[in-house]
């Protein structure tokens, strides 16, 4: 469910979608920030790397009765501002907007409060704010549909623009900025085209390093404008409206890595572009691949958050939601390698996901995931559809990481754990980067795991000449103890005959004297036969030659003529005739 607020409009106090307006959820390698409540403001921080330090941040004191919180900011270098997190709000009184603020609050953890603040008031209040934060974490940086405003907290100098960030057009919409460590930015909105279509675009912008009298604006270097790819994706974009509402649908979401990489996510498209920005000349955008979900059946949700776990590994959010973005279906976290020169393609598959059957979704969380990001500490955090946060953090080598269980600090914030693997099994790679979601798997053959000693080493090789180490082995077998047996089994040899009829002929006058095969030999009977026949044709070779039993003999000619069924009986005379009788 998608809830609006528009400037000319008083604001419902119940709206606290998690899913709106600017980030809810922030992190770096030193600390998560969250929105826990956005009409009570509540801000909830969590330290998980170098301690259990949780603090929930009561904010109720920026205004006199209310303020809604829209985003929060942090540093992306965790050591720059370890204690200060920046953020944007509306002040209500009555339920009625009073402008827009943003500032920064600094804290500390213990005791747990907030120690001083720098509250800003600005102009008239938007759907759609960006707030970046220099990595040095001095100069702040908002921007919306009306103004651009810089401070910088270490000469307390500020400056105000009211014109808008980006000359391109009236209609401009901005959803996601990053700053990167070397004085420039990107931004990603959207503009329409001809057809009153929002395209979703890339701003490459200057950032200063500090804010001076008169600096009011950043340079915009280089535009990056998708295009679509498929029939469909026109279809859904965002068109120009003459409301000012928020839309999910169309947001955007944005990363850069410490090496210029730019992961652009565009869910209503379902694709993540790849992009880079020279380091040394950061003038252009180049563009290196891109990964659309599914070249075959239209849906979105794909790139819905983007981020990096470092300079190699990026994480993405895949939802999957209808093309009406009505109906969620699912929610996937992937983590794609993009080492030694890999880009993002339609072809490339991610190394690993969550949630899987091994490392299944904690039973509490609710819904779907709706933010995502990551950290270079090597964890991947995201917030369900009613605020919960999750931490998976990383495990070291030999430990997978455990994340059905929900240990917790404070109210709504849960992490993983680490969990050993079995005996005979190991995680192979490092802890955190794209091994965060490896499970264990088997030792293989000539290594051996026991569950003891050194729990962090690896599968140990052991000596083939003295031991025996099956796949997934948790000890060492002497082969002492293993006698050879052979499995194999002798298979007669085959006739050297191969046609039908020298097998049917091989078979009918072979005969084994065993009881049983004698009775179902055809030789063993036609024998049986041929001598029953040989008796009768002596018998009455016997009685004609003598002249006795004349009637007998008659009726046994006729008997033999009945059983003549070639040519009425003259065969069987004949024989007994010609060859008995002459």
């Amino acid at each position: 469910m998608t809830f609006h607020i528009t400037v000319s409009q008083m604001i419902n106090p119940y709206l606290s979608d998690v899913d709106m307006y600017g980030a809810s959820l922030v992190a770096n390698e030193k600390l998560v920030v969250s929105i826990i409540n956005r009409i009570y403001p509540l801000i909830g921080i969590y330290r998980p790397y170098s301690s259990n330090d949780f603090c929930i941040i009561d904010m109720s004191f920026l205004a006199s009765e209310m303020i809604y919180i829209m985003l929060v900011a942090i540093s992306s270098n965790g050591s720059a501002a370890p204690n200060q997190f920046f953020f944007q709000g509306v002040p209500l009184v009555n339920n009625t907007e009073q402008g827009a603020v943003w500032g920064v609050v600094s804290f500390s953890l213990e005791p747990c409060d907030w120690l001083s603040y720098n509250l800003i008031h600005l102009g008239i209040p938007t759907d759609y704010p960006l707030l970046g934060v220099s990595v040095p974490g001095n100069i702040y940086l908002y921007t919306d549909a009306y103004l651009t405003f810089f401070c910088d907290t270490n000469t307390g100098i500020n400056n105000l623009a009211y014109t808008r960030p980006l000359p391109d057009s009236s209609n401009f919409v901005a959803y996601a900025i990053d700053i990167a460590f070397d004085g420039w930015g990107v931004i990603a909105g959207a503009v329409p085209n001809s057809d009153d279509i929002y395209v979703p675009t890339l701003y490459l912008i200057t950032f200063p390093s500090n804010v001076t009298v008169g600096n009011d604006y950043y340079t915009v270097l280089a535009t990056w404008p998708t295009s679509f790819a498929y029939t469909w994706q026109s279809k859904k974009a965002c068109t120009v409206s003459e409301s000012s509402d928020f839309d999910t649908f169309c947001a955007l979401s944005l990363s850069i890595n410490n090496q210029g990489d730019i992961l652009f996510g565009v869910q209503s498209m379902n694709t993540v572009f790849h992009l880079y920005v020279n380091l040394t000349h950061s003038t252009s955008f180049i563009f290196k691949g891109s990964r659309i979900y599914s070249t075959t059946i239209p849906s979105v949700g794909f790139g819905k958050s983007v981020s990096w776990l470092d300079d190699t590994t990026a994480v993405i959010l895949a939802n999957n939601v209808s093309l009406d973005y009505t109906t969620w279906y699912s929610s996937k976290i992937e983590i794609y390698d993009l080492s030694n020169g890999q880009e993002l393609s339609n072809t490339q598959q991610a190394y690993s996901s969550f949630p899987t059957p091994q490392q299944s979704m904690y039973s509490l969380l609710t819904g779907p995931i709706l933010l995502m990001t990551a950290s270079y500490a090597g964890s991947v955090i995201f917030m369900d559809s009613i605020g919960q946060v999750y931490i998976i953090l990383p495990s070291p080598s030999g430990y997978y990481t455990v994340t059905n269980v929900g240990n917790t600090l404070g109210t709504g914030v849960y992490f993983s754990s680490p969990g050993l693997c079995p005996e005979g099994t190991i995680t192979y790679g490092s802890s955190g980067a794209k091994y965060l979601f490896d499970s264990c798997t088997p030792c293989p053959e000539g290594t051996v795991r026991p569950n003891s000693g050194n729990i962090s080493a690896g599968c140990i090789p052991c000596d083939a000449t003295l031991y025996f180490c099956p796949l997934a082995a948790v000890a060492e077998v002497p082969l002492s103890y293993i006698g050879t047996i052979s499995q194999a089994v002798a298979f007669p040899r085959s006739p050297d005959v191969t046609e039908f009829e020298d097998i049917l002929l091989l078979n009918m006058f072979s005969i084994n004297f065993k009881a049983h095969c004698l009775t179902i030999t055809p030789f063993f009977w036609t024998l049986i036969m041929f001598g029953i026949t040989l008796i009768l044709l002596i018998t009455v070779g016997i009685l004609q030659f003598i002249g006795k039993c004349e009637n007998f003999r008659r009726e046994l000619e006729t008997v033999f003529r009945h059983f003549d069924i070639i040519n009425d009986g003259e065969v069987s005379m004949f024989l007994i005739k010609k060859t008995l009788l002459y």
